[in-house]
């Protein structure tokens, strides 16, 4: 079967992640079908909108699937916390379905965007929800020159939601917040250090198989974080030392030990190194 090397498909293209990512191949020169629920606007000329009802519909396009090389599969639900116990195998269905047509119609590869949460002692239904879907892929990887999970930790970039828009929201407001005493370290994932990244398995000709968690060079803590921000929007960040404040919120938190073999085991496995340090991909916010 021919393939057309430079065609790709990335789902969920709609969403804040999915959008960056379609933007980054396109201007890499990948021709991108730009899949999502909602309407995707077109950044460059090679970015193809395509509006499906239902991610599923999918398997039913051969004649797109036999042109794509990979699919990256970043679609998902726009808050992880609308999962529950009644939803949770959806993602592990769609897989399956995805996955099936893949190989019927030749696709060569697969990139699954996953979540720390799936790597959780005691997971939510969100992170039982995205282990499962790993765990779909992981079955079928054989099938595929690419078969890669990556558990992704909060990612940032322009038009960051949640967390990162919160606190540059109060830095820049001069709010004082009470993360002088955070200091444990945690994982983030800048959108640059994550394009090159798919970038990279988008190129590759060479068998690329398992489960990573990709994070910018180095674990950063809250207060460092916040006054990384505060040099970005021009204004220092006011941090109060609140004793134990780290206790409230440990799902980025990363033992030093495990970040160094995660790194690792990227660079060694994908050849893979994040290039950009957090304060360079915080300009966005200058």
């Amino acid at each position: 079967m021919t393939h057309y090397r430079r065609n790709v498909i990335v789902t969920g293209a709609s969403g804040i992640i999915g959008a960056a990512i379609v933007d980054v191949l396109a201007r890499a020169g990948f021709t991108v079908t730009a899949v999502a629920r909602s309407p995707a606007a077109a950044s460059v000329d090679n970015v193809r909108p395509l509006r499906v009802n239902r991610y599923e519909d999918l398997a039913a396009m051969p004649d797109l699937l036999e042109q794509t090389e990979t699919i990256f599969h970043f679609a998902d639900r726009a808050n992880r916390k609308m999962y529950d116990v009644a939803n949770r195998g959806e993602a592990a269905d769609l897989m399956k379905t995805l996955a099936s047509a893949a190989v019927d119609t030749g696709v060569c590869g697969i990139v699954l965007a996953s979540s720390i949460y799936a790597d959780r002692p005691n997971r939510s239904a969100y992170g039982w929800s995205k282990q499962a879907a790993e765990q779909v892929l992981a079955e079928r990887a054989s099938e595929f020159r690419v078969a890669i999970s990556l558990r992704l930790p909060p990612v940032y970039g322009h038009g960051s939601r949640g967390m990162f828009a919160s606190l540059a929201k109060h830095v820049a407001a001069g709010h004082p917040l009470p993360l002088g005493a955070a200091t444990a370290p945690r994982r983030f994932l800048g959108i640059e250090n994550l394009g090159d990244l798919t970038c990279l398995l988008a190129r590759s000709e060479t068998p690329l198989r398992g489960i990573y968690a990709p994070a910018d060079p180095e674990p950063i803590n809250l207060a460092a974080l916040s006054s990384l921000i505060g040099s970005a929007v021009g204004r220092g960040a006011r941090l109060v030392p609140v004793p134990f404040i780290d206790l409230l919120s440990r799902d980025t938190i990363v033992d030093a030990t495990v970040a160094r073999q995660q790194r690792l085991a990227l660079e060694v496995d994908l050849g893979w190194r994040p290039r950009h340090t957090t304060a360079e991909q915080l300009g966005y916010l200058s």
